[in-house]
């Protein structure tokens, strides 16, 4: 099934051939040859030129080809935005110029899409960066996608600002880049934004981003100071990924602790990556096992753990 540049739908039947092409199969109906059929919602309106073949392409400059970034037509849209990408660092201040003056959001989003696949445009990065202030969501996400991918550290002030948006798509999309640029000016941003309530995948977003940055002292600060806490899980799962970052038994105890369950069950699923804190770790956890308040959904960290650490002389005493 296809949309074609009208709207419609093409569907291909493929007929008997695809059958008979199939080595394991012998059911094929020569005769059925197959059709292609158009899908077209009753009295749609025609669209002249769908594909744009009327339009001299070759004639056309940069300012004409970011008009048809606006057109209705949407394979017209595609062809105008590839000739601009063809036409190289001579388009790149024309396609800046839009992201600021065009008041057609998918046209600003058309021209930053071409801007990221111009390669010899030196001065690419300092248009999209613009681009991060722009009043489309979708505009901004781009943006951000592209100076992470540019590493444009300039963008870095721009970005945490995002990073602490009340909309999840855009904290994701700032965290990601910030880890792609590196600049561990970030890190304290970010240990701020895990602090706060978020959803799995802008979690996720944030810790990858904290360990791409790998800044091990502040890192560790944030541990030692919020414990069993949104920031000091995040830091502490951070750690656990990272090498030589001295974690030990004691980090993770107060999430042990904790009577959150999420902060229990990272204590647990971290404490599992450490057979050599079995002593204190399971030292804690037979207290646990022997508490009255003991339930069943405590004992699914309790047995990774356990697993862990199966071949400790301590666990046999369990």
């Amino acid at each position: 099934v296809l949309e074609d540049a009208d709207g419609s739908l093409l569907v291909c039947d493929t007929g008997a051939w695809y059958v008979d092409a199939c080595p394991v199969s012998r059911v094929s109906k020569p005769e059925v040859k197959g059709s292609i059929y158009r899908v077209r919602k009753i009295d749609a309106p025609a669209v002249d030129d769908p594909w744009g073949k009327k339009i001299a392409w070759d004639k056309l400059n940069a300012p004409a080809l970011i008009k048809l970034l606006s057109d209705a037509r949407p394979r017209v849209n595609d062809r105008a935005m590839n000739a601009l990408i063809k036409q190289g660092a001579p388009a790149v201040s024309t396609l800046g110029a839009t992201l600021i003056t065009n008041p057609n959001p998918r046209a600003r989003l058309l021209a930053l899409t071409a801007l990221r696949q111009i390669k010899d445009g030196s001065a690419r990065a300092r248009h999209i960066r613009t681009a991060l202030d722009d009043a489309a969501l979708e505009v901004r996400l781009a943006a951000a996608q592209a100076v992470g991918d540019l590493k444009d550290v300039s963008s870095t002030d721009k970005l945490i600002r995002l990073l602490h948006s009340s909309t999840p798509a855009e904290q994701r999309a700032a965290a990601t880049a910030l880890g792609h640029i590196g600049n561990q000016k970030a890190t304290a941003q970010l240990l701020m934004a895990a602090s706060k309530p978020m959803d799995r995948f802008t979690e996720h977003a944030v810790i990858y981003a904290l360990i791409e940055l790998n800044s091990l002292q502040l890192v560790h600060a944030q541990l030692e100071g919020a414990k069993a806490s949104p920031a000091g899980k995040a830091a502490l799962i951070v750690l656990d990924q990272l090498k030589y970052s001295k974690l030990n038994a004691s980090h993770v105890i107060p999430f042990l602790d904790s009577t959150d369950t999420e902060l229990r069950k990272t204590g647990l699923w971290v404490a599992s990556h450490h057979t050599e804190w079995a002593p204190e770790v399971l030292a804690f956890v037979e207290q646990g096992l022997r508490a009255p308040t003991f339930t069943r959904e405590d004992s699914a960290g309790t047995e990774e753990v356990l697993l862990a650490y199966n071949t400790s002389a301590e666990s046999h005493k369990l």
